[in-house]
């Protein structure tokens, strides 16, 4: 059986990305003190707020991402018409 392992990186609170792209923004958006009286404190929850950009963490880029004017004929397929096969075996861990 082939060994499977996963290359996904770690997604975390001011990740540095790259000179050019924004930083992951993860923080608390509303606590359990604070929506409980909204529930007559039977019930409350609380919740993180997550900004990031396309760019962050494990991602597949499209063909045309790096080229600055793609023409209609050079342009890349879909994902989704690519077969799942093409995205896995050997990898490198940055």
């Amino acid at each position: 059986m082939p060994r499977i392992i996963d290359l996904t990186r770690e997604i975390y609170h001011r990740m540095v990305l790259s000179p050019t792209y924004p930083s992951v923004a993860i923080y608390p958006h509303l606590t359990h003190q604070q929506t409980g009286p909204g529930y007559q404190n039977k019930i409350s929850n609380s919740m993180m707020g997550l900004v990031m950009f396309d760019h962050c963490g494990t991602h597949v880029d499209a063909f045309t991402h790096i080229d600055p004017s793609p023409s209609a004929e050079s342009r890349s397929p879909d994902i989704g018409a690519h077969e799942i096969v093409r995205f896995a075996g050997g990898g490198a861990r940055p």
